[in-house]
C-alpha cells in the first residue's frame, strides 16, 4: 500500500487527562497509523498537541475546517456531524446513537456491528486501545472490588443498577466517572480521576459491571477493563453481545443473575481477557480496517450505497428490560 496524508479533524482538544472515549480513540489511531509509516495531520481545537503527528487549530466556536486541511492530503477523516463540503475523498465516523430518521453522508462509519445495523449499514470499525498504555497483568490476585467506569448522571449508564448488583453480590464498588455523597463503605464514588487513578484503579480491581440500559454504540471501557484482565458484567444490548464472550464476562438484562455471575468473578482466566482484546481490539487493528476504508474512499466509491439512516430511540429506557 502506497503511504498515505490523512487529515483528521475532530471538535474536542487533544490529549484528555480524564473522561473522552472518542479522543483517545482518535490518539490512538493517529498513533497507529503514523507507526504503519503514514502522515497523519491532526485539525483541531486550540490546547491540543500531539508529539508524533503535526497539529492545525481551528478558533474557538468555528470549527470551517476546508481551507486548514493540506493541500498534499490524501483523504480527509471526520468525527460524527460533518457538514462542510470539501473537494477531498471524505470518510465520517459516526460515534452516538441517531434519532430515529436522522441520515448521515453515504461515507458514513460506525463503531460496532450492531451501532451500523441501527444505522441501516453495515460499514463500521472498533474503537479500539493501545495495550501498551495499560498496565501489564501482574502477577499477584487482583482486589476484591467491583467498578463503574461510564458518565454516572447519565441515566442509560444505569450506575444504581451497578451499586445493586455489587450490593447483592456482595462486592464492594468503586465508581469513576461522577461523584455523589456515599454512607456506604462498600459504594466509593471516586469522581473524575485523571487517567493515571483511573488505570490504577483498572489495575487492581476484579470486575467490570457495566449495566446499560440503552444500545451502547461501543463502550470503550469494556476494552479498557478486558486489557487489564478483567470481566464485564452488563446487559446484552448494543454492543455488548459482539464484545463479550463467555471467557470474558456474563450477560444479562436480570440484576439477580448479574451478582450471582459476579459472585464468580474469580473463575474467570485474566490473560484469556486480555489476549482477546491483543487479538481483536488493538489501535492496529483500528488503523488497518480504516486505511481499507481510506482506499476505497479515494477510488471514488462510496462506503454505503445509500445514506444511513438512524433507527432505534437515543435512549429507550421504556424499551429495555431491567430488572
Amino acid at each position: 500500500m502506497n503511504k498515505l496524508h490523512i487529515a483528521i479533524t475532530h471538535n474536542a482538544a487533544v490529549p484528555v487527562n480524564k473522561y473522552g472515549g472518542t479522543e483517545r480513540t482518535i490518539w490512538w489511531l493517529t498513533q497507529a497509523l503514523t507507526e504503519l509509516g503514514h502522515r497523519v495531520t491532526l485539525i483541531l481545537p486550540r490546547g491540543s498537541y500531539c508529539p508524533f503527528a503535526p497539529v492545525i487549530t481551528f478558533p474557538p466556536f468555528r470549527r470551517q475546517v476546508a481551507d486548514l486541511i493540506p493541500k498534499d492530503a490524501d483523504v480527509v477523516h471526520a468525527t460524527d456531524l460533518f457538514r462542510e463540503k470539501i473537494d477531498k475523498p471524505l470518510l465520517i465516523t459516526m460515534n452516538g446513537n441517531g434519532f430515529p430518521g436522522d441520515k448521515y453522508h453515504p461515507n458514513t462509519v460506525f463503531v460496532s456491528r450492531d451501532h451500523a445495523w441501527r444505522h441501516k449499514s453495515d460499514m463500521f470499525v472498533y474503537a479500539s486501545v493501545n495495550p501498551d498504555d495499560y498496565p501489564p497483568l501482574q502477577p499477584e490476585a487482583k482486589e476484591p472490588f467491583c467498578f463503574f467506569l461510564a458518565k454516572a448522571r447519565w441515566k442509560v449508564k444505569n450506575v444504581k443498577g451497578a451499586i445493586a448488583v455489587a450490593r447483592t453480590a456482595p462486592l464492594p464498588i468503586r465508581i469513576i466517572g461522577g461523584w455523589r455523597p456515599s454512607f456506604d463503605r462498600n459504594v466509593k464514588w471516586l469522581g473524575w480521576v485523571s487517567d493515571a487513578e483511573k488505570k490504577e484503579t483498572l489495575r487492581v480491581g476484579s470486575a467490570l459491571l457495566f449495566p446499560v440500559r440503552w444500545h451502547e454504540p461501543f463502550g470503550l471501557a469494556l476494552i479498557e477493563a478486558m486489557v487489564t484482565g478483567s470481566p464485564v458484567f452488563g446487559t446484552p444490548y448494543g454492543s455488548l453481545p459482539e464484545l463479550i464472550t463467555e471467557e470474558t464476562g456474563f450477560l444479562s438484562h436480570k440484576a439477580a443473575d448479574l451478582a450471582a455471575a459476579l459472585r464468580n468473578y474469580a473463575q474467570y482466566d485474566r490473560q484469556t481477557i486480555r489476549n482477546h482484546v491483543l487479538n481483536h481490539y488493538t489501535h492496529r487493528h483500528m488503523a488497518e480496517k480504516y486505511l481499507e476504508y481510506y482506499q476505497h474512499v479515494m477510488s471514488g466509491k462510496t462506503l454505503n450505497a445509500h445514506e444511513p439512516e438512524a433507527l432505534t430511540k437515543v435512549s429507550p429506557l421504556d424499551l429495555l428490560e431491567w430488572q
